[in-house]
């Protein structure tokens, strides 16, 4: 999104003619609207609005509005929540597009970050296995070749079953149980 492309004069106001474009075809964020309270944010289009704008202040290297039409509870989430959660996702997948990841599984801002975290500490012990298993040389701890093997296989199991599916190896790490290594679903639509 980058200033006019809309029809309009600012950047903020082309984030708010695309949030409402995709809000507005969404049968999922139709039920937040219709079954929240009076009084919530999903009520009041001014208070939508400056969500998106203050959150693509921050980090505009995410899609904002496409962020929070695929996950209408974010907008419940202050800002200042959001912008510390992506920054520890970004410290803990430093191997490649952050935006790319969230865009493919939004839900993963819903998640605390000591649940971020242990996922993304699983994939990495997945990654050292499977190397193992295929007789690969082991990569050097914190490496840059590290990061994009844990990245990659993060992009992979968000593009299969989501951030449900990466937060299940949160739940293995945190509690030392075994998860399948396969998805949990076979569409993320």
């Amino acid at each position: 999104v980058g200033g006019t492309l809309k029809g309009t004069t600012t950047r903020a106001d082309d984030l708010k003619v695309r949030f409402w474009n995709l809000w507005g075809g969404s049968s999922e964020c139709r039920r937040a609207v219709t079954q929240s309270p009076r009084g919530s944010v999903f009520r009041d289009p001014a208070r939508m609005e400056a969500a998106v704008t203050r959150l693509d202040r921050y980090v505009p290297f995410i899609d904002v509005p496409m962020l929070l039409h695929r996950a209408p509870p974010l907008l419940e989430v202050d800002t200042e929540t959001l912008v510390r959660r992506v920054a520890g996702l970004k410290l803990a997948l430093r191997g490649g597009d952050l935006g790319a990841v969230l865009g493919l599984a939004p839900g993963l801002l819903l998640a605390s970050a000591v649940e971020a975290n242990a996922a993304v500490a699983e994939v990495r012990r997945e990654v050292k296995l499977a190397r193992e298993e295929r007789l690969q040389p082991p990569l050097r701890q914190g490496s840059a070749q590290e990061q994009r093997a844990v990245y990659e296989a993060t992009v992979c199991i968000v593009k299969a079953g989501g951030a449900e599916s990466l937060l299940k190896r949160a739940e293995r790490k945190m509690k030392k149980q075994r998860v399948v290594l396969l998805t949990e679903r076979t569409s993320p639509h």
